[in-house]
């Protein structure tokens, strides 16, 4: 299996399997200490494993390896088909967290969006970083859950930045936003912003 990495982590990443175009939960079997960035293209395989998947696109993978990169029209291609209808609601549900009886398998957990306003990635009182963005006419403050921006904006002074001062911090403008549900906690799947990603 090949995917096309939109978000990743020591832990698991997010893709396009290149072969079905579906957009996949990977979950490593082991800590993948390789840093991965947006649009690389890994190899992988996945492994059965019931226990790990709570959605129908969560799939457990062996370690991946590197084998090169997309970008351009040929990431676009791919990227497109897979953006959130905008009659809908974000992931089928209007609220923040859904609770995980309700989570149905025939469900995505995961939505690619294009903002009509934002990204404005701020901290809370915890310091926790959030983002802020409008879509489908709803103004959202999701959860911030991106190793990269993390990095980017770690500096303590960083409290509130979007538009031109967001570009320059992170390198890249934003195009698009990855929303996903997290694994149920107390019961509850709550929606995050997985990964801002750049235009390829």
């Amino acid at each position: 299996m090949e995917l096309l990495v939109v978000a990743a982590s020591s832990r698991g990443c997010i893709g396009v399997d290149l072969a079905s175009g579906a957009l996949l939960r990977g979950v490593f079997a082991e800590r993948c200490p390789e840093p991965f960035e947006a649009y690389d293209v890994v190899s992988t395989e996945p492994v059965d494993d019931d226990q790990v998947a709570f959605t129908a696109d969560t799939v457990l993978l062996t370690s991946p390896q590197r084998v090169g990169q997309l970008s351009g029209r040929r990431v676009e291609k791919l990227l497109r088909p897979l953006v959130h209808p905008k009659n809908e609601h974000l992931l089928g549900v209007a609220a923040a967290s859904v609770p995980y009886w309700t989570v149905r398998a025939d469900r995505p957990s995961l939505a690619l969006l294009h903002p009509t306003s934002g990204p404005v990635v701020e901290r809370d009182p915890a310091h926790r970083l959030q983002c802020r963005f409008r879509w489908r006419r709803l103004d959202y403050t999701l959860p911030l859950d991106d190793p990269g921006v993390e990095e980017a904006l770690s500096h303590p002074a960083v409290r509130r930045v979007g538009g031109s001062t967001l570009n320059r911090a992170l390198g890249w403008k934003p195009r698009w936003l990855l929303v996903g549900l997290t694994p149920p906690r107390a019961g509850q799947c709550h929606k995050v912003v997985a990964a801002l990603l750049p235009r390829p």
